[in-house]
């Protein structure tokens, strides 16, 4: 096989939504925390401490989780690595998350005001 695509032409990843079998109405459930010293609030505030980073995890028992992205300060989205997050310049940023399951079900957008300590 041509590693160019059948066709031998180059091709670009492409992501596409298959519909589930089955009853999948329910959207990921998203959950944000933070590793090391910091702070967490249920009003979706985020002081972190020198060391600390914001984690992120998606769950969907029915047909899985198949994409979780992000955007700083209302910029573009991408897609998130898995890796833990903090923001690269001092002061306050807005981190915002969504994700979508193998169904297509999207999650709503978890919105976290960010901080940071010296």
């Amino acid at each position: 096989m041509n590693p160019g695509g059948l066709d031998g032409l180059p091709s670009r990843p492409t992501t596409f939504f298959h519909r589930w079998p089955g009853s999948d109405d329910e959207p990921p459930f998203v959950a944000i925390g933070i590793t090391g010293e910091g702070t967490l609030s249920d009003r979706g505030r985020a002081e972190l401490g020198p060391e600390a980073k914001i984690v992120i995890s998606a769950h969907d028992s029915d047909s899985g989780v198949a994409a979780i992205q992000i955007r700083w300060d209302r910029g573009q989205w991408s897609t998130w690595n898995g890796k833990p997050l903090r923001p690269t310049d001092p002061g306050k940023h807005r981190l915002e998350v969504k994700a979508w399951d193998w169904a297509g079900n999207l999650s709503k957008v978890w919105a976290l005001d960010v901080g940071q300590r010296p």
